[in-house]
């Protein structure tokens, strides 16, 4: 996969975070730190880890936050 890498308004990328070519970063997204991203992640989304996985959805307009339910222990 091929392309540019976009970066929304007010998004942050976090220290050695990895965006893959052709990923698009939302509006207020956040990569946090060496994250490796190679999807698309969305507007107020937070992913982490490697491969980058989504934790939280920040909604500014309703004042809240849905956190993502995580994965069971192994």
């Amino acid at each position: 996969m091929t392309g540019p890498v976009i970066i929304g308004e007010n998004a942050w990328v976090a220290a050695e975070a990895y965006i893959g070519p052709g990923v698009t970063l939302g509006a207020g997204a956040v990569a946090g730190a060496r994250a490796v991203v190679v999807r698309d992640v969305p507007a107020g989304a937070v992913v982490v880890g490697n491969p980058a996985r989504l934790v939280t959805i920040n909604d500014e307009k309703a004042g809240a936050s849905v956190r993502m339910p995580s994965a069971p222990a192994r």
